[in-house]
């Protein structure tokens, strides 16, 4: 190596070190942090084709194992555990992986991964956490369970349904009256009630990306989709790392995806229920 590769290779160093160190205070004070434009063209865009196809299919079909309603024209989908969407650059990257490690004491698996997908016309949900707390009643914070991976396939825009988040510590909230736990789908009356006027009271804001930035984001921030008033769907793939004896909802893989991933993504996905091919 000469001493030009060598400075090139500690100036890269530097600044993913100086990038972990900013995003794990982000993700401990603020509930989130943003890693911009983090998949390569490439990549992002058979992740994509995949995708459209993918929901498509289930649409015709009207695959309720697939699609689960989370709202007026909203879809949670679930993601078939091959192809594309186990890349390693995106369900291993190395930032993201050594983040959720620092978080949930060093080793994590992937527990769920499915993708929040607001199709024309859905509304807002209701503010809410994806993560309940361990112990109801508790008044205290408890140290994370999961981290989620979001990834939008599209820009996020003012217009066609952006995550919106309460970053000022709403993590950190414990279980005290407070936490907001009505369901997503029940936007009439969970829009009203007094916990949900709390949170209209909080400052809250979009988070406005391009396609292919990651949103990695504690589960227990509130947060919620919101209205798209534009003419196209907004996917956005969501990967859900959790300490290894939290099985939350995980999804099968097939025995043969499984053997044919490397060590990192095999111990991600160790957990996961193994069907036949």
């Amino acid at each position: 190596m000469t001493a030009r590769d060598a400075r090139i290779r500690m100036t890269i160093e530097e600044q993913r070190s100086d990038e972990f160190t900013r995003s794990l205070r982000e993700l401990q004070v603020n509930g989130y942090t943003v890693l911009n434009d983090s998949l390569a063209g490439e990549t992002l865009s058979r992740l994509q084709t995949s995708f459209r196809a993918h929901l498509d299919a289930a649409l015709i079909a009207e695959d309720a194992r697939t699609l689960k309603v989370t709202g007026p024209s909203r879809y949670n989908v679930h993601i078939p555990l091959e192809g594309p969407f186990l890349d390693p650059e995106l369900v291993a990257n190395p930032l993201v992986m050594d983040l959720a490690r620092s978080l949930l004491d060093g080793d994590v698996t992937c527990c769920y991964y499915g993708a929040d997908t607001a199709l024309p016309g859905s509304k807002y949900q209701p503010a809410h956490s994806d993560e309940p707390p361990l112990f109801p009643g508790l008044p205290v914070t408890l140290p994370p369970v999961g981290v989620i991976l979001d990834v939008p396939l599209v820009d996020f825009t003012s217009e066609n349904g952006p995550l919106e988040v309460w970053n000022h510590g709403t993590h950190l909230i414990p279980d005290a009256g407070l936490i907001p736990k009505e369901r997503p789908v029940d936007n009439a009356d969970a829009r009203s009630s007094p916990n949900q006027q709390l949170a209209e009271d909080l400052p809250s804001h979009p988070v406005l990306i391009t396609a292919g930035s990651f949103l990695l984001r504690d589960s227990r921030i509130w947060h919620r989709g919101t209205a798209n008033v534009s003419d196209e769907a907004r996917p956005m793939l969501a990967v859900v790392y959790c300490r290894p004896w939290h099985h939350y909802r995980l999804l099968p893989i097939k025995r043969s995806v499984l053997d044919s991933l490397d060590d990192v993504r095999r111990a991600l996905f160790r957990n996961a229920p193994v069907g036949d091919d």
